[in-house]
């Protein structure tokens, strides 16, 4: 009877670091690549209820993040109205990078990779 406790204490165990190894790769953040010679769109908000978008703004860890109003094709409309965030890495810049954008919805995080 000992023998089966400890058998299945050890089948729990191993069952936990199997289910933890799992949930880390879940939250590995994947990376992507943005140009290093150019303004890079990397982002777009709109509404398709109002047309109205809220502030938007950003802030990167080495490069520069600007807003603009434009058009998209979005919610069945070829004219919707946008937000656009750029990102503008540093003069010479190479590695990585990551953006924060706020908007009314909160904060988004963006993982960068200049190349």
């Amino acid at each position: 009877m000992k023998r089966v406790k400890l058998a299945a204490a050890g089948l729990t165990a191993l069952a936990g670091l199997l289910a933890a190894e799992s949930s880390v790769a879940q939250f590995e953040r994947s990376r992507r690549s943005v140009s290093a010679d150019r303004p890079t769109l990397i982002y777009s908000y709109w509404n398709c209820r109002t047309g109205i978008i809220q502030a938007v703004n950003g802030e990167a860890e080495k490069g520069r993040i600007t807003t603009r109003e434009a058009t998209q094709k979005r919610c069945g409309n070829r004219t919707q109205p946008v937000i656009e965030v750029i990102y503008t890495p540093p003069a010479n810049f190479r590695g990585e990078d990551d953006v924060y954008i706020h908007s009314g919805n909160g904060q988004k995080r963006i993982y960068l990779t200049v190349r």
